[in-house]
């Protein structure tokens, strides 16, 4: 008798027509071919050899992935599969994912980040551990994107009016930035001037308070004095 195909327990004909199939679940039967099922290669031994858990198919070598599978965050680049963005290789098929902070990273938790993304405001560490922290005038909402702080604050946590430190011209007082005396808040982080006559204002034009031997809204001159 003539001996059949590696790939066939039993074979008819000739040595590749296959009746049934030789190394067990590595193979599977297509007709009268048994190639290698997903996930193993051709290594021209009876049992197929397995993929690297990297690859969906792969071919010649484990490590040499034709195909990579969409559902493990993988993608094919050149013959590997590495993991997409946002996800690291923890030695099994299917990526994990990085710390919300991360834009990649190399494993779990908010000090494995190797980049951060600049459109959620954050910003590499630089020194180790490498992080993502927020930008200045953001702060840290516990998901990818940073949030921005009210514009009164140089800097804040845990919510935008809850002010960390103040820009010029405002003063720090109970995590608010009051505009300095002279001044008022017009809507942006710069205050606007208040008139020359006022110690302080609500508008440019309507004082609260006025310097001695003034009075009224616009701190005139009191009545003997000019």
């Amino acid at each position: 008798c003539a001996t059949c195909q590696v790939s066939c327990a039993t074979c008819s004909t000739l040595a590749t027509t296959c009746g049934t199939c030789a190394g067990g679940a590595t193979r599977t039967q297509s007709g009268s071919t048994c190639p290698c099922t997903t996930g193993y290669f051709e290594a021209n031994t009876a049992s197929c050899s397995q993929c690297d858990y990297k690859c969906t198919t792969c071919t010649t070598s484990a490590t040499n992935c034709v195909t990579c599978s969409s559902s493990n965050f993988r993608t094919l680049s050149s013959t590997t599969c590495p993991c997409d963005a946002g996800y690291f290789d923890n030695s099994v098929s299917v990526c994990a994912t990085c710390h919300f902070s991360c834009s990649t990273c190399n494993a779990a938790g908010s000090s494995a980040c190797q980049t951060c993304s600049s459109a959620n405001h954050r910003t590499l560490s630089g020194t180790a551990p490498n992080t993502c922290p927020c930008d200045a005038a953001y702060f840290e909402a516990s998901v990818s994107a940073c949030s921005a702080c009210s514009y009164g604050c140089a800097t804040c946590t845990t919510s935008a009016s809850n002010c960390a430190s103040c820009p010029a011209g405002r003063t720090l007082s109970s995590n608010a930035c009051a505009c300095n005396v002279g001044t008022f808040d017009n809507g942006v982080q710069a205050c606007a001037s208040c008139l020359a006559n006022c110690l302080t204002c609500t508008t440019a034009s309507s004082c609260t308070t006025c310097p001695t031997n003034r009075s009224g809204p616009t701190c005139i001159c009191n009545i003997g004095f000019f």
